[in-house]
């Protein structure tokens, strides 16, 4: 189940203490005073340090000509190192391996993938194993405790065309699988056989590797690492994880999950939805309930069936299910679900089924 951020009640306990004379207050109330000062003046100042290391500096102007090109330069933050420089109509070429989205470069004679990451908006729309040229607003940030390597943070997607892979390795010089293996100058290679086109990306620990734009193997790096070149790979798969082995284990795992009493339904990229209006990402036609101990599973079932709802998910050790919809569901009816839902005497707590993306914050 994705991350589910509740926003349940907080307990908050203030205790006062009174002890003396009348005349003791005054003495007392200034010496309180003067620790109380004392205490939030270091507060704050820890406060205000932690909140400019996250956020990062003020923007400064470097030259009318660079507000010109749209380019402005973020003056550089002694405690982490981190600049930012936002550039409007920036063009690159993305490739999507597995969920995650990289932007592909060539500096000499390395090539290298860069993370690309998202700033409230969706990615662009790229099938798994494909590439794609890609026009958009982004934030170029590089350093930063999170070490970034002038990664792009899209702010707005403006086009993105299909890019094949022989396109790419003309424009990215390739280097060929069948003549080399996995070394540090490359994460991406091609290779051809038979009339087909195999793209090799270094992906992680991981080797990934894509036939005409579908997922074709998964290699270790290791397994490859002795191999003079990666034309035996590709020739054989192998152990490789198939589409059928990977279904194989997530069915497995799942399995795993429910002997212990639990399960959940992970939802897919297309099904989180961003809530302009207070910055939320959820899962669509999804809600979370949490109900009290020893509440029956058939409570919940009647109560889901009543709403054409099924149970989708359960935790076992925080009573909490995750209902599913049959029909689209807009926001405002599942606020008006929630509020009704809150009513009922075994029902602890309703929400939206939250979703904590971190690459998208």
């Amino acid at each position: 189940m994705e991350a589910a951020v509740g926003r349940g009640p907080s307990d908050v306990c203030r205790v006062f203490y009174h002890k003396g004379e009348e005349k003791a207050i005054p003495v007392i109330i200034g010496i309180v005073s003067v620790c109380l000062y004392i205490v939030t003046a270091g507060i704050s100042g820890y406060a205000d340090n932690l909140i400019s290391r996250q956020v990062g500096p003020e923007p400064v102007k470097l030259s009318d000509g660079g507000e010109e090109n749209g380019i402005r330069a973020i003056e550089m933050d002694i405690a982490d190192g981190m600049t930012t420089t936002p550039e409007d109509d920036k063009e690159f070429v993305v490739i999507r391996i597995k969920d995650e989205y990289y932007d592909i470069r060539r500096s000499g004679e390395y090539l290298r993938l860069h993370d690309v990451y998202t700033v409230k908006t969706d990615y662009p729309e790229i099938a798994e194993g494909n590439c794609a040229r890609v026009v958009a607003d982004v934030d170029i940030i590089c350093g930063g405790i999170a070490g970034y390597e002038d990664d792009y943070f899209i702010r707005n997607v403006k086009s993105c065309v299909p890019v094949t892979y022989d396109e790419v390795a003309a424009e990215f010089a390739l280097a060929d699988a069948g003549e080399h293996n996995i070394d540090m100058y490359n994460h991406l290679l091609i290779y051809h056989d038979a009339g087909s086109s195999y793209l090799v990306c270094i992906y992680r620990d991981k080797t990934v590797v894509y036939k005409d734009g579908v997922f074709y193997a998964e290699y270790d790096d290791e397994s490859a690492e002795g191999s003079e070149t990666f034309e035996p790979f590709l020739a054989d798969p192998g152990t490789g994880d198939t589409d059928e082995l990977k279904e194989t284990e997530e069915l497995e795992e799942a399995d795993e999950l429910k002997e212990t009493g639990s399960y959940y339904k992970e939802p897919g990229k297309e099904d989180i939805i961003y809530d302009e209006s207070t910055g939320d990402r959820y899962v669509k036609n999804q809600l979370i309930i949490g109900v009290t101990a020893g509440t029956d599973e058939s409570l919940i079932e009647n109560l889901a069936d009543s709403y054409d709802a099924e149970i989708v998910g359960y935790l076992t050790e925080m009573k909490m299910y995750q209902i599913e919809f049959c029909r689209d569901v807009s926001y405002t009816e599942l606020e008006k679900m929630i509020e009704n839902l809150e009513s009922c005497p075994y029902i602890s707590y309703v929400m939206l089924n939250y979703v904590d993306d971190l690459k998208n914050n």
